[in-house]
């Protein structure tokens, strides 16, 4: 059986690895195959279950992976600790799940769910090993969770997934003794499975930053710009458990070295599927990692890590383009005052990647918006078909020029600390140079370097060598162009605003939530939300609007394009609504295939949000004194006493696909007595008409 085991997971590993993406055009991994009954099962399961209802979210939230490289790994390893348990390996499935975060965690429904954050940072597959058998445990001995929080979100559940501390001391016993045992990975590598979870927090690696990524010799930036010391890496394995759902990882990792030491390591494998093939899921799960850290603005990260990998792949393409986005990013949220709002305190950072958070909090904001400036221009001069990149490029220039009041002649054409010895030119024909025109004169000058002055700080010796490429001239120009073309476009358009007319409209099925006493009431969000969905199929049917919409309750009948398709809508959402100003998007170019696909120009998210308010108020007072000292409004504000009232927010955004930008968006609050539903219904009807017909201002 084992042997025939060894043959099944050799095949299956030359599979995988000629699987593999191209990395120098890395674009986020897709899902594959057929979708898995166990995905479809979720939805059957009852919303009155908590652990299940945020199953289904996580299957909703477009993280989940399946039918991937990653995913027929991770099989192959079930398959090896379940070798003697056909019946326990049938009854699991294994998902990734997109997530940078390193965990994994079971459901008692049998699914194992493992983040690409936790491969990318495992050393090994018998650590992988090692994490999958604690999850086999919690599956085998049916563990229940620990309940959530109240208003913990689904990142909070893609981190904190927790057991008990005695189930987590069981999982990791039995584990070790049950499926670990029975397999032919190492013993020796339990103990870098704690380190996993112990160091979680780290980059992939903890390198020096080289200054070299952002200075070059034409310029260098202010040593203040740059951290004396770094804060050490601290290990914090025997912190205090009282009152932690975890015992701390000295404890656990005592508890397992006190089994393992005691056996034969001999003949064991720290890799069952060849050390190559891991390297290979290792990269990938990290490139992943970096994608998510790009979608989520989480650019501190997403620079560093690419960095760190940029080391041993300088040549790659991606991880350049990564560096370069990254750099944009940090600018744009910079260029509005939001940078700490994606990027932690320096302070708060341990290892060698504190330099880089204190890098670009120290940066000024015209050194980052033309750092951002020349980083894409390298990368699109390397990757000339990156559309991406060249409309990045484009909105930074577009901000040096309009925010940052910068222009081409502020830039010196020679180096930071050149001595400029000034020259003489002899006029040797006088009379021929009078006897030209104007115009001949002119062609005939030679164009005037910019030479360095004493106002000249850093940012202005920042283009040296790019300022020579007749290209970014051109760009440069062009983007000047464009601002005045705008401009008068702006006024021109300060009149009227067209609608969407018969242009395609995706609809995402609206978010609706019954709030009581901050707690979401399931059973009242679930059938106002069916209700909402209604009353907007039903408002476009009638506005004659060519939408189409997107429904969780569709995933039942889903392909695995659709799928997919979905998925990258979620991503584009999640990078579209970190910032609130005007940026090109990572995930632009994919959402414009994914447009193109089901053909449609814009896209629609609804929000309504019902709260019931309290049934005192100083309102329905001042309503009952109207009531007793004037008896004739009686019949208009008593029963309003007697009524509850509710308070109901309500947001309605249209977003223009090819642009990302935000083409219509109103939100409202209505608080009243009277039905909610009709009210939430009118505005909604409102929204739509406007939408499809225009406004007049």
């Amino acid at each position: 059986m084992r042997n025939l085991l060894s043959c099944i997971i050799l095949l299956t590993s030359i599979i995988i690895s000629q699987a593999q993406p191209d990395l120098n055009n890395y674009s986020g991994l897709l899902s594959a195959g057929t979708i898995p009954d166990a995905f479809h099962n979720t939805f059957t399961l009852s919303d009155k279950d908590e652990d299940a209802s945020l199953l289904k979210n996580l299957f909703q939230s477009g993280h989940i992976l399946y039918g991937a490289a990653l995913n027929q790994y991770l099989d192959n390893i079930l398959a090896n600790l379940l070798a003697n348990d056909p019946q326990l390996r049938n009854q699991i499935t294994v998902f990734v799940v997109r997530s940078s975060r390193v965990n994994a965690y079971a459901t008692r429904q049998g699914y194992i769910f493992v983040n690409v954050g936790l491969l990318a940072q495992a050393t090994n597959e018998a650590e992988i090993a090692f994490i999958l058998a604690h999850e086999i445990v919690h599956i085998a001995d049916k563990h229940d969770a620990v309940k959530l929080e109240k208003n913990k979100d689904l990142n909070y559940y893609l981190s904190h997934h927790n057991r008990s501390r005695e189930q987590e001391n069981d999982a990791d016993r039995y584990a070790l003794q049950r499926y670990f045992a029975s397999s032919n990975y190492s013993y020796k590598a339990i103990d870098g499975a704690f380190d996993i979870l112990q160091y979680a927090y780290l980059p992939f690696d903890n390198l020096p930053f080289k200054r070299s990524f952002v200075e070059t010799d034409f310029y260098t930036f202010d040593d203040k710009y740059y951290l004396e010391n770094i804060k050490p890496v601290r290990s914090r394995e025997d912190y205090i458990d009282t009152l932690s759902t975890h015992p701390n990882i000295l404890k656990r990792r005592t508890a397992a070295r006190n089994i393992y030491e005691t056996k034969n390591d001999e003949g064991r494998l720290t890799f069952v599927q060849s050390q190559e093939l891991f390297d290979q899921m290792q990269t990938l799960a990290r490139f992943e990692c970096i994608h998510q850290y790009l979608i989520h603005h989480d650019y501190g990260q997403a620079y560093y890590n690419a960095c760190v990998l940029a080391q041993t792949m300088p040549e790659n393409t991606y991880l350049q383009n990564a560096m370069a986005i990254a750099i944009y990013g940090l600018s744009k949220h910079k260029q509005q005052g939001s940078l700490r709002e994606i990027l932690p305190r320096h302070a708060n950072i341990e290892g060698e990647s504190q330099q880089i958070h204190f890098f670009f909090g120290e940066i000024t904001r015209p050194e980052l918006n033309v750092l951002a400036i020349r980083s894409l221009w390298k990368a699109y001069k390397k990757d000339p078909s990156n559309k991406l990149l060249l409309s990045m490029c484009e909105d930074a220039i577009k901000d040096m020029i309009e925010k940052n009041k910068l222009n081409l002649n502020d830039f010196s054409d020679y180096p930071a600390g050149t001595e400029i010895i000034e020259e003489t030119v002899a006029i040797t024909d006088t009379v021929s140079n009078t006897a030209q025109n104007k115009y001949d004169r002119i062609k005939k000058t030679p164009v005037t370097k910019v030479k360095p002055s004493e106002r000249f700080k850093t940012v202005n010796y920042m283009l040296v060598d790019i300022k020579n490429d007749e290209d970014f001239v051109r760009l440069v120009q062009e983007t000047k162009d464009k601002i005045e073309d705008e401009n008068v476009m702006n006024l021109i358009r300060s009149g009227n605003k067209e609608g969407i007319g018969n242009n395609g409209m995706l609809l995402l099925e609206p978010y609706y939530q019954f709030v009581r006493d901050d707690e979401i009431v399931h059973r009242k969000t679930t059938i106002g939300r069916k209700q909402l969905s209604k009353t907007m199929k039903t408002s476009v049917k009638r506005l004659n609007i060519n939408g189409d919409f997107l429904e969780k309750d569709q995933f039942a009948t889903y392909t695995t394009t659709q799928y997919n398709q979905y998925c990258r809508i979620r991503d584009w959402l999640n990078d579209v609504y970190s910032i609130e100003n005007d940026m090109i998007f990572y995930q632009n170019e994919a959402i414009k295939q994914v447009a193109t696909e089901l053909d449609c120009k814009y896209l629609s998210i609804t929000s309504v949000i019902i709260s019931p308010g309290r049934f005192l108020s100083f309102n329905k007072f001042q309503d009952l004194t109207f009531s007793i000292f004037c008896p004739i409004v009686a019949p208009v504000y008593l029963p309003k006493f007697f009524l509850a009232r509710r308070k109901s927010k309500i947001t309605f955004t249209v977003i223009e696909i090819e642009t990302g930008k935000v083409f219509f968006s109103r939100q409202n609050t209505i608080s009243s007595a009277t039905s909610q539903t009709s009210l939430v219904n009118a505005y909604i009807y409102d929204y739509l008409y406007q939408v499809k017909k225009g406004e007049k201002k």
